[in-house]
This record gives structure tokens, sequence and C-alpha cells, in this order.
């Protein structure tokens, strides 16, 4: 019997099959990943890494927050990522849209591993 994949499993896998690596047996985001996620964003934020160094440790962290906007967040929060340039690893400085995008990125991330860790599958 074939399972059915989840959005973000349908998500991931029509960008790359290999950021599958990224998803629980639910077909939810790893929890670990969410963190990692969190952790970049927020040092990003705050200034302790740049786009090109988040780009370079981890080249999965921008493909895995425009998965985890679709797949969880609102169209607010879509359209938030498609305006916000993210600095796009090609040098430019964070914008007034990052750092719109990247604040309320962190809440949506610290909300869905809030829940996950609670046991809440309904994110």
């Amino acid at each position: 019997m074939e399972t059915q994949m989840s959005d973000l499993e349908l998500i991931l896998d029509a960008i790359d099959e290999e950021l599958l690596i990224h998803v629980d047996e639910q077909g939810h985001l790893a929890v670990g990943t969410a963190e990692r996620l969190l952790d970049y964003t927020s040092r990003l934020v705050k200034g302790g890494v740049v786009f090109q160094d988040v780009d370079s440790e981890w080249p999965d962290w921008y493909p895995l927050v425009g998965a985890f906007v679709e797949a969880y967040e609102s169209d607010d929060m879509a359209e938030m990522f498609d305006l916000a340039p993210l600095g796009e690893p090609d040098g430019r400085p964070t914008t007034h849209a990052d750092e719109a995008f990247l604040q309320q990125l962190i809440e949506g991330l610290s909300l869905y591993v809030s829940h996950r860790r609670a046991g809440d599958t309904d994110f």
C-alpha cells in the first residue's frame, strides 16, 4: 500500500528529493531541523552570521525556510517571504523586508517547535 505524502513532503520533493531527510515519520518538519532553522534565523537577526555564512554552512536553510512557510504559515507570511530578498547569498545586506520576515519566521518556528515538543501534530 502506497502512503500519501504530506504537503511538506510534496513541497520538499519538488525542490530537491534530498531535502526529505528533514521530515519526520509523521510527514512534518523534524523538530531538530526546525530548531536548527530557528537558531540560524535568530543568528541572522542578531548579526551573528550573514546570509553568505548560512548558505555555505547549511545550504538547505533557504529551501527549508520556503517549504516551512508554504506548508505551515499564512498567505501573508508567504507574501512576506516572496518580497524579502533574504540576501540571496549574493552579498547584499539585510533589507527591512528581510528583517520583518525573519522576525515573523522566528515567531512561527518558535511556535512550531513548542507545539511539536508538546506532542501536537495538528500544526
